[in-house]
């Protein structure tokens, strides 16, 4: 079983790459889920603020007005949104071969879940002219995310054009899950 995290700011492209690693890992006859931090930082925003599912960016703005030390002290644990999708892969993993989690900005999540499934890769996304189209809210966010000071990525790919694209997640799925059937 591998665990992918595919990091990146706003804007990069990493639903992009996620949905191009599940559909080659799913060829190369894996089976792949696709899991995200969010899911549980959404059911935090409806438990505790009463979030009707309206407004979609809500629950990441709450954790953006909040911060995480306050929401993880509100709930009492650490790492209470990567425990969760931890649970969510230890039940999963007898389904499943590949999980694909396409949203990794906390980068104190990495590491962590690198030491409860160490068969974890970690894809960095980087889009090339990030001011190009992008609205206010992603601009905060790629201010707010410090992703460039971390420094273990399994691979860093540059998201430039579709093609390439395709190209580089391929070698990646090559790599990763062919070689390991």
């Amino acid at each position: 079983m591998k665990v992918f995290i595919i990091a990146g700011k706003a804007g990069s492209g990493k639903d992009v790459v996620g949905k191009y690693l599940y559909d080659l890992v799913e060829s190369a006859n894996q089976k792949a889920c696709i899991l995200r931090f969010t899911k549980p930082l959404y059911e935090y925003a409806q438990n505790y603020f009463g979030w009707d599912g309206n407004v979609k960016n809500k629950p990441r703005d709450l954790f953006q007005t909040l911060g995480y030390d306050i929401i993880q002290k509100k709930l009492g644990k650490k790492y209470f949104l990567v425990n969760r999708l931890l649970e969510d892969i230890s039940i999963l993993k007898n389904y499943f071969d590949i999980f694909i989690i396409p949203d990794g900005r906390l980068i104190q999540e990495f590491e962590y879940v690198k030491k409860v499934y160490p068969n974890t890769i970690i894809i960095k996304v980087v889009r090339e002219n990030y001011d190009n189209g992008l609205s206010p809210n992603q601009r905060k966010h790629i201010t707010e995310t410090n992703l460039d000071d971390y420094q273990h990525y399994d691979y860093i790919i540059t998201n430039s054009h579709k093609d390439k694209l395709y190209q580089e997640v391929q070698k990646i799925v090559e790599t990763e899950v062919r070689e390991n059937e």
